[in-house]
């Protein structure tokens, strides 16, 4: 299985469209139907978290470069996590990762997957 994640853009979400796409996704779960986030928001939650160290090093590379690999981010959003000091910072952490698990170039070696139109 290809565990490298690879996005089309590199374009980070601003802040409102950020809210806008974590209230959409809030909104579609309670329905029962799966939602993901925008490749744009990973990146701009990716780039909120990066640091210099081993801990932030896989969010730097996603929001720097719009690749990672899945366990490398799956690892920092862990430690992130357990730092996240608000229910908001730990609910988009698991955003995060929902998108990274499902994110569809997982399923093909192919770099043309996004979930963003």
């Amino acid at each position: 299985m290809n565990t490298t994640i690879t996005t089309l853009t590199k374009l980070h979400a601003s802040s409102w469209e950020l809210a806008a796409d974590i209230d959409r996704v809030d909104a579609v779960a309670t329905t029962g139907n799966g939602a993901r986030l925008t490749d744009s928001s990973a990146l701009t939650i990716a780039a909120g978290w990066q640091s210099p160290g081993y801990r932030g090093s896989a969010f730097a590379e996603l929001a720097g470069t719009g690749s990672v690999d899945l366990n490398d981010l799956a690892e920092n959003i862990l430690h992130a996590h357990g730092a996240a000091k608000t229910e908001h910072d730990r609910h988009t952490l698991d955003l995060l990762l929902l998108w990274a698990y499902h994110h569809p170039s997982l399923d093909t070696d192919e770099e043309d997957c996004s979930y963003d139109d």
